[in-house]
């Protein structure tokens, strides 16, 4: 399994960055959406949980096979970058059969 962040820029360019075991941590750009995905389901994983330290917004629950090595991606000053004006959101999809849980800096 393989953990990608992908990253949809405001004006509609995409990205896509391995997540890897450890902190990974992503400057936030206004406007941007953000989604974490298991290569192979294109979810994100069944553990992951999301919430807020400070002004940066943390994904944990994220699985590395075989690293032993607790993996989490940190949204650099998430709450303070985004705003009602310019939004920013992260997806958060376990299942197929659910609807995606979406989290702003307004959550």
């Amino acid at each position: 399994m393989a953990l990608f962040i992908e990253i949809k820029a405001a004006d509609g360019t995409e990205s896509r960055t391995r997540v890897e075991p450890g902190n990974n941590r992503f400057s936030v750009k206004s406007g941007d959406s953000y989604r974490i995905v298991d290569e192979a389901t294109g979810l994100s994983p069944v553990n992951t949980s999301v919430k807020r330290l400070d002004n940066n917004l943390l994904v944990t629950g994220l699985e590395s096979p075989g690293s032993g090595e607790p993996t989490r991606v940190e949204l650099v000053e998430f709450y303070s970058v985004c705003s009602v004006g310019s939004p920013c959101q992260v997806e958060v999809q376990t299942a197929a059969s659910a609807s995606p849980v979406i989290v702003t800096s307004s959550s």
